[in-house]
């Protein structure tokens, strides 16, 4: 898609229960890092040579060194707090960034263009969520493979000049329904009225975290 650099984030490494869902991956690549296996994969596939990988995860104390200068970042954690962490840094750099999930046979999307869309502190409002994700619900195979074509199709439109809606999309793949729902910018929202970035600098937040 023209990307100078892609970089690829994950400090997990590839299981029994990854094969169904992540194409990339084969019994060969068991126990093997998935950002590595991914890049390799990517290589081998279309020669390309601009695909940096990381085997750890992103977390407070190396997401400056990492997303520093990128155009724009594409979730695929089962972390919300990763997914705050992201959104703060997205808000104060002002880097637009795609959220995705997938559960059961269903995944969402929410595109957050800083300043021109709502965030997801937003859409929290300061609750504690509890994240649906493939730790704690079952899997179909094609939902997250849907939530891949369905964002990466918002990056191509978003990269072409194209708006691109903020609305939180439900895609019930079972049932080939999709539900919008409008999320308008807060203003009492602390991170992008407020300016606060509280995990950012709260070094605590390393690693994987669920919650």
């Amino acid at each position: 898609m023209g990307f100078e650099q892609i970089s690829v984030i994950d400090g997990d490494t590839i299981s029994e229960t990854d094969l169904g869902r992540q194409s990339l991956y084969s019994r060969n690549d068991l126990g093997f890092n998935k950002a590595e296996t991914c890049r390799n994969k990517i290589e081998e596939l279309n020669g390309l040579k601009n695909v940096v990988s990381y085997n750890f995860y992103l977390d407070s104390y190396n997401i400056e060194e990492i997303l520093s200068g990128s155009d724009i970042v594409l979730d695929g954690t089962d972390s919300i707090r990763t997914r705050e962490l992201i959104n703060e840094y997205s808000v104060k750099k002002g880097i637009p960034w795609i959220m995705t999930a997938s559960y059961g046979d269903m995944g969402q999307i929410k595109f957050i263009f800083p300043e021109k869309t709502s965030c997801l502190g937003c859409m929290i409002n300061g609750r504690n969520l509890i994240p649906m994700n493939c730790h704690y619900d079952s899997v179909e195979p094609y939902a997250p493979q849907g939530v891949s074509v369905l964002s990466t199709s918002m990056i191509a439109s978003f990269l072409s000049g194209k708006q691109v809606s903020g609305d939180l999309m439900f895609i019930e793949f079972g049932k080939m329904s999709v539900e919008r729902i409008r999320i308008d910018i807060n203003p009492g929202c602390s991170v992008c009225a407020g300016h606060e970035y509280p995990l950012l600098e709260d070094k605590k937040i390393k690693g994987r975290q669920i919650y």
